[in-house]
């Protein structure tokens, strides 16, 4: 099984730069300030790991 403990968001969306931060087994929620980039940082995530071909959970390249 693959965990994962740590996440580096790269200029994605409204972060533009690097933000790092650890994934607790304990913690399931994410909490901030309403435009703080929580959405974001969840779909980035979701991205990285996504089962299902849906042009919504895929990166652009271009």
């Amino acid at each position: 099984m693959i965990k994962l403990i740590e996440a580096t968001v790269h200029k994605y969306k409204c972060i533009e730069n690097d933000q790092t931060f650890e994934v607790d087994d304990k913690v399931t929620v994410l909490v901030g300030m309403n435009e703080s980039g929580k959405t974001s940082i969840l779909e980035a995530l979701a991205k990285t790991n996504y089962f299902e071909s849906d042009e919504k959970f895929t990166f652009n390249t271009d």
